[in-house]
């Protein structure tokens, strides 16, 4: 299974489950690039969603407790 990234989308999906809000996925892009995004294998995709999730989840589901270093910070995780 692959995530979609894609700025046409507004929603992260795998398969036809809803991962991430588009707000949450615009702060992504604004943090990391698309390009960057577009360039992660089906593995670094699916272990970068999965700690997004568990980042929001961690913040209460509250995208105003998320800054860009948090994002940045699980990105440099992963890649």
């Amino acid at each position: 299974m692959a995530y979609c990234f894609s700025i046409e989308h507004c929603h992260l999906h795998i398969g036809n489950i809803k991962m991430l809000s588009t707000a949450f996925y615009e702060r992504i892009i604004g943090a990391i690039g698309e390009e960057n995004l577009r360039g992660l294998t089906a593995s670094q995709e699916s272990d970068l969603m999965k700690r997004y999730k568990k980042l929001l989840n961690k913040k209460g589901g509250d995208l105003d407790e998320i800054s860009y270093d948090d994002i940045f910070e699980v990105w440099v995780k992963v890649t």
